[in-house]
């Protein structure tokens, strides 16, 4: 959990503004005074850095079994172990949980494909580094460089030759790197890579509480990862292409909301909201377009499809002209050349 004044959690900690460890998750873990003498300090890496904290009074975390209950032992050595013998962890990340397993074991990613109802959904996984990555995908210079960003997306990336139908039945591969201290430790000195999958049943919200999640995941995880610094608001990994040097999401989330999108160019009225899937909406500045999410609740004139379909042309130009990417829901709806129900632009 250690961070510093460019790094560390905010968006998925906050509980109100302004941004203060008061109004954090961090509340509940008052500062030693070591960390108090840091944060203090200008002169400091972690001068009012608002999660700032140490192992005396920081989070801690811990590990439970498949019923919930707590093992005894270190908890990160106890997640190794069970990843490294073939069981499926639930382990609590940044915005949520995931699930994680061998990558190696066929068997074990079709056991996790049956306990998720996961029948051929491509699972992500997350590499050590991206020396590790190269080993099965060919990575260009300019995915390498968004692998290793701070912002950490899943990227899509072509496999070096055929094969791990377990993990993906296609060419491609979504891969990621490690984002927070949790994730190097658990791949230690002799993981290389893990299947990294939102914990949540299929077509519904990841997993983010505790409670929740070893009441939910009971019959599918054989053991939980878990901490006591509580996630205020869930947020998936961000997955995404790079084309051109440039991100093109087909979910933009975890290190990238809320940022928004500055096109420089006076945009239409819109009004975009997400579903419970994702952790974004969008109420658009004078210069910043919608952002790229792949369910788009479109909300203007009640039954004034002229209008919409006016404004659905706009913003494609606009993102043409200026490569912004483009949300899915319009784009399905702009290459139809027809707007249907509801249901079909939400899909």
């Amino acid at each position: 959990f250690i961070n510093c004044t460019n790094c560390g959690p905010r968006f998925t900690i906050i509980k109100d503004v302004p941004y203060d460890r008061a109004k954090t998750s961090m509340s509940a873990f008052p500062m030693c005074p070591d960390c108090d003498r840091e944060y203090h300090d200008i002169e400091d890496r972690r001068y009012h850095a608002q999660p700032d904290c140490c192992p005396d009074c920081g989070p801690q975390v811990f590990f439970l079994d498949a019923d919930g209950k707590p093992v005894e032992g270190d908890a990160i050595e106890l997640a190794r172990e069970y990843v490294k013998n073939g069981k499926i962890i639930a382990v609590k990340g940044l915005g949520g949980m995931h699930l994680a397993c061998s990558c190696a074991e066929p068997e074990v990613a079709m056991t996790l494909r049956r306990r998720k109802q996961r029948d051929e959904k491509p699972f992500a996984i997350m590499c050590r580094d991206v020396e590790t990555a190269k080993k099965i995908c060919r990575v260009s210079p300019d995915e390498e460089k968004i692998l290793n960003g701070f912002r950490r997306p899943i990227v899509l990336l072509e496999k070096r030759e055929p094969g791990m139908e377990h993990i993906s039945e296609n060419n491609y591969v979504g891969v990621m790197l490690p984002y927070t201290p949790l994730h190097y430790l658990l791949f230690g000195d002799d993981i290389d890579m893990l299947i990294m999958t939102s914990a949540n049943l299929s077509d519904t919200p990841i997993m983010y509480k505790n409670a929740e999640a070893v009441e939910k995941l009971h019959g599918i995880a054989d053991g939980f990862l878990l901490h006591d610094r509580e996630i205020q608001t869930r947020c998936d990994d961000s997955l995404c292409w790079v084309l051109g040097g440039a991100e093109y999401f087909s979910r933009r989330s975890r290190g990238y909301v809320p940022f928004p999108i500055t096109v420089g160019e006076e945009l239409l009225p819109l009004l975009s909201l997400c579903r419970s899937l994702l952790s974004q909406g969008d109420v658009p500045a004078r210069d910043q377009p919608w952002p790229p999410i792949r369910q788009t609740l479109l909300l203007l004139a009640a039954g004034d499809r002229q209008r919409l379909w006016q404004t659905l042309s706009a913003q494609t130009a606009l993102c043409k002209r200026t490569h912004a990417p483009l949300p899915a829901a319009a784009a399905y709806a702009i290459m139809e050349d027809t707007l249907g129900e509801e249901e079909t632009i939400l899909s």
